[in-house]
């Protein structure tokens, strides 16, 4: 045999090698992901893209995307942000939500909303957009997701008035 049928038969056996080591190694990759099913216009990032979230300590961390169970969980509960400052955002919403929430619950003390008393008085927060101002709306016994009621308006203004009406446009989402 002489050196060109050599390296031929060489190279022949150290294709086969590496194609079988390749192929080993491609065992180990994950396949890639199926896209995820999310609500229209929420951030999926791309596999090996970054993202934000916030973590335990209420800090903006960024992470690196790969698929894994703490991806995929801040993505069902809409902890994956795409930039730091929608994170950011969303701790300072948070944050004014609580302190509402707060002002409500003082204001019920014991009290307990029933939505079948048209006497009771529920205000929620609202923007007027005629007059540019944070007013409130008074609903008998209509009830909508995620709003905070509040009792006699008159009694929680005082309270209100402690939180900036920026923070409260913002929590609003009024632009």
């Amino acid at each position: 045999m002489n050196n060109e049928e050599k390296f031929k038969e060489g190279l022949k056996a150290f294709t086969e090698m590496m194609g079988n080591a390749i192929d080993d190694l491609n065992k180990l990759i994950p396949e890639k992901p199926e896209p995820k099913t999310v609500s229209r216009g929420q951030f999926v990032p791309n596999y090996g893209g970054f993202y934000y979230c916030i973590n335990a300590f209420g800090d903006v961390i960024r992470m690196f995307w790969n698929n894994d169970a703490f991806d995929n969980g801040c993505l069902e509960i809409g902890n994956c942000y795409r930039t730091k400052q929608k994170a950011l955002d969303f701790i300072r919403h948070a944050k004014i939500r609580v302190k509402l929430q707060k002002i409500a619950d003082d204001a019920w003390g014991d009290v307990a909303i029933d939505w079948s008393d048209e006497d009771q008085g529920k205000w929620s927060l609202a923007y007027n957009h005629s007059c540019n101002k944070v007013t409130a709306d008074n609903s008998c016994n209509w009830q909508a997701a995620d709003t905070i009621y509040f009792p006699e308006l008159e009694d929680t203004q005082i309270e209100l008035a402690e939180i900036p009406e920026e923070d409260l446009k913002f929590y609003l989402g009024v632009k």
